[in-house]
């Protein structure tokens, strides 16, 4: 289980593999202050509650804006401006999920018999502390979509445990969804979920160091042709035919990790 429960972590959190090169953004994370209570006995099922808070800084590099933390305002017609000063304000989170893990070694023991399965699901609370209600927020240089209300993220794992070289496959899905009340957010498509899928292989170099690989693709929405460049997006509207999110190439990451014991 074990096993099972470090392979997810390290899909989840996918975009910490190389920091400062897969996402500068990483470099506007001073640090976090983390609180979480989870259940001492570890079974096939785990529930638990956390709470943590965060705060950043924006950077300039090679000409880019990132913002590690900020506020998004309309500006003119289809504008936005980014209101980002360093360490503003605090981002605080409440989680409240639950996880599911089978191996079936545990039933059927033998070296060739990890099939592995997991499935987490979570309701979480963010709230950036210097946005109004109505204020839309970046945090660690994504989209800047953020609100303060309620989300729903969720993650499927199957993977397969091997005593050769390549000792880890393992594909996993997650999405993640706003379910916040802003009038009118089906024009933008803010109420559909986003995915993630990966797909990771594990090398068993030696008895403590292995390598990783991540491959990752995500789901985009289409807009139309006269609204895709709106800087706002809420001004943003999804096409009326076809299909409203198309699948594309996100990020590729590689890990090596040393044990020292």
């Amino acid at each position: 289980m074990d096993t099972l429960q470090n392979l997810a972590e390290e899909l989840k959190d996918r975009i910490a593999l190389i920091p400062g090169l897969m996402n500068p953004a990483l470099s506007s994370r001073p640090g976090k202050t983390e609180l979480a209570f989870t259940p001492k006995r570890k079974a096939l099922s785990e529930d638990g509650l956390s709470a943590k808070a965060s705060s950043g800084w924006p950077l300039h590099i090679a000409g880019k804006d990132i913002y590690g933390i900020g506020i998004r305002k309309r500006a003119d017609r289809h504008g936005a401006e980014v209101i980002s000063e360093p360490f503003d304000g605090l981002i605080w989170n409440l989680h409240a999920g639950g996880t599911l893990r089978f191996d079936l070694a545990a039933l059927v023991p033998g070296d060739w018999n990890h099939v592995l399965f997991q499935t987490f699901h979570e309701i979480n609370y963010r709230e950036y502390t210097a946005a109004s209600a109505t204020d839309s927020w970046y945090f660690e240089n994504d989209d800047g979509e953020n609100r303060n209300g309620f989300n729903y993220y969720a993650n499927v794992m199957l993977g397969y445990r091997m005593p050769v070289f390549l000792n880890m496959a393992a594909l996993m899905a997650e999405v993640d969804m706003y379910l916040y009340d802003t009038p009118g957010r089906e024009l933008w498509g803010d109420d559909l979920g986003r995915w993630v899928f990966s797909g990771l292989l594990n090398f068993k170099i030696t008895d403590r160091l292995s390598a990783a690989a991540i491959v990752q693709f995500r789901t985009r929405r289409n807009f139309t042709t006269e609204t895709r460049e709106y800087e706002f997006y809420q001004d943003r509207r999804l096409v009326t035919s076809g299909a409203k999110q198309r699948l594309e190439f996100y990020q590729v990451a590689f890990r090596l990790t040393f044990k020292l014991k």
